[in-house]
């Protein structure tokens, strides 16, 4: 997205079934860990160890991570 007001997105905007497509970023395991540690701490998002025997196998990024990567302006 711009700064160009036209083309920002609004939840109320979206339609069932319509798709986004954001630019892409890498994300490291540090980024994920220092993310986690302050926005969303479930231990699958920043203990290594505790997340190789959770449901997911091993560190997972946070949605909400996900989303503010998704949503950040001009990326």
């Amino acid at each position: 997205m711009t700064g160009d007001s036209s083309k920002r997105h609004y939840a109320e905007d979206c339609m069932i079934g319509q798709r986004h497509v954001s630019a892409t970023c890498s994300v490291t395991e540090p980024d994920i860990i220092e993310f986690a540690q302050k926005c969303d701490p479930q231990y699958y998002h920043f203990d290594a160890a505790a997340a190789r025997a959770s449901q997911f196998g091993g560190l997972i990024s946070s949605g909400l991570q996900n989303v503010a990567l998704c949503a950040e302006p001009d990326r």
